[in-house]
């Protein structure tokens, strides 16, 4: 047997050393040299074995990845040959690749093949990457960590992914009220709320508030409400927006003297809202219309992203939108609305084939 596995390893002046060892492995469910390669972090993410291949595995090979990639291109150095090299071609991380027998079938047969746990992904054996082989063995029976840990590291299958990292909203409803008798502007009946929320959102978790004000001048009831509503559909792993809606609606009254014990009085409303996000691994498409209504007041919606200003609205426009590809990188959608507007949005993302 031992003399089987040096002749398959052996290229016709050399035997390959790495390709022996892992050709102890008799499929992946006795894969203990597999194991060990990819052990490489303990619970702390520290950069010692534990016996288990999981998601602190993942978190320190993806870094040490980004880490070689960087020294590398910021020295020209070539080959590194670091215990975090997978692909055994002395480059660890970039994007060079080599032979590898990620089936641990026996003996070796290169070919095209799938993780055990994601159809939607293929390799081909004869020419695959450090990041290829770490996403092969994140979707096999070796891995024993975090599924959503792995899913939000590595995904499963050519998906762009949009990860929703805040939602921050303000809403500020307020009336001012002179009352009294009439000449005497001292007495003044005020009112303000102010409902700030920051709010993280990792599943189909809606995020929503309503502020409300109103102060009372003689038999005058002045009153100013806004209304913020955003919401979003993530999907079941938890990491992929693919929808996000949500409106602002404010109003409220003007001055008004029809009350003899009202010197005068006024009620303003507004909102904002941010919504951040960001694409990974890969582009997306998106979709985003937006609708501004209202007799009086201004509104505006802003979508920006990692090169500036991508798309701008306000409420000398009553409808609008666009669509096309966010690359990967972290962005904001602004809204906001004052006085009497109601402005409504929404945006969805899909793959991109």
């Amino acid at each position: 047997a031992l003399k089987q596995r040096l002749l398959q390893a052996f290229n016709g002046k050399w035997v390959d050393a790495y390709n022996a060892v892992l050709s102890l492995d008799n499929g992946l469910a006795q894969a203990p040299v597999r194991l060990a390669l990819l052990d490489v972090a303990d619970t702390l993410n520290r950069d010692t074995s534990d016996g288990v291949f999981d998601e602190h595995d993942l978190i320190v090979s993806l870094a040490k990845f980004h880490y070689f990639d960087s020294v590398r291109t910021a020295d020209g150095s070539s080959t590194d040959n670091s215990r975090w090299d997978l692909n055994g071609d002395g480059l660890t991380g970039g994007g060079s690749v080599t032979s590898f027998n990620l089936d641990a079938d026996n003996p070796p047969a290169y070919s095209t093949v799938s993780p055990p746990d994601c159809s939607d992904t293929s390799f081909n054996e004869s020419s695959v990457t450090d990041r290829d082989i770490l996403g092969y063995y994140a979707y096999s029976g070796i891995y024993t960590g975090d599924a959503h840990i792995r899913d939000s590291l590595l995904p499963c299958g050519p998906k762009g992914r949009v990860i929703s990292l805040a939602t921050d909203y303000l809403t500020n409803a307020s009336v001012d009220g002179i009352s009294g008798p009439p000449g005497d502007p001292t007495q003044r009946d005020t009112s303000t709320q102010t409902d700030p929320k920051s709010d993280e959102v990792s599943g189909a978790q809606p995020v929503a508030v309503q502020s409300t004000a109103s102060g009372s001048c003689g038999l005058n009831q002045l009153s100013a409400n806004v209304q913020l509503d955003v919401s979003y559909t993530v999907s079941s792993g938890g990491d992929t927006i693919t929808y996000a809606g949500g409106t602002i609606f404010t109003s409220s009254t003007g001055p008004d003297y029809n009350d003899t014990l009202c010197l005068s009085g006024y009620a303003t409303a507004a909102g904002h809202c941010y919504v951040d996000f960001k694409v990974v691994d890969r582009p997306v498409a998106y979709a985003l219309s937006v609708t501004m209504t209202g007799p009086d007041g201004f509104s505006s919606l802003e979508l920006d992203g990692p090169s500036g200003q991508l798309y701008y609205m306000n409420s000398l426009d009553s409808s609008g939108g666009q669509s096309g590809e966010l690359p990967p990188g972290i962005y904001s959608l602004y809204l906001e609305a004052d006085t009497d507007y109601t402005v409504t949005f929404s945006l969805s993302f899909t793959d991109i084939p």
